[in-house]
Order: structure tokens, then sequence, then C-alpha cells
């Protein structure tokens, strides 16, 4: 199968899980995608979590944990 209609077909599904939050939560759509597209072989693993070790996606990170302690 096209890695289009792969993309297309997990699009759609997002976008109805993310319409329809009371399914799946958001968080839990978003892994899911990025699950989907690395199983599907569309993203490579390191491709799929590369975003994670950027120093922007740290410092949210970071962020939340200090924003947690501090309640």
């Amino acid at each position: 199968m096209s890695p289009v209609y792969i993309v297309f077909a997990i699009t759609l599904g997002a976008l109805v899980l993310f319409i329809r939050d009371d399914w799946a939560p958001t968080d839990f759509t978003a892994f899911l995608i990025l699950l989907s597209l690395v199983i599907t072989g569309v993203l490579s693993i390191e491709d799929g979590l590369s975003g994670f070790s950027h120093p922007g996606t740290l410092a949210v990170a970071a962020m939340l944990v200090l924003s947690e302690a501090v309640n």
C-alpha cells in the first residue's frame, strides 16, 4: 500500500478521534498517530522519536514538571 494512502487513513482516523475526544484523550490520540506511522513504516523509529530530543520539547517538559512541583 502506498504511504500516501496510509497517511491519509491515519489522518482521517486522527481527525475523528480528535473531534470525538470522549472516545480517546487527545494525548493518547497523538501517541497513537506516532505509533501507527512507525508501525506502518511511513516513519522510521529514529524519525518518530527525534522530536523528543529537541531542546524546545525538553524545555516544555521541564516547565510542566516545575509547575506541578509548585502546585
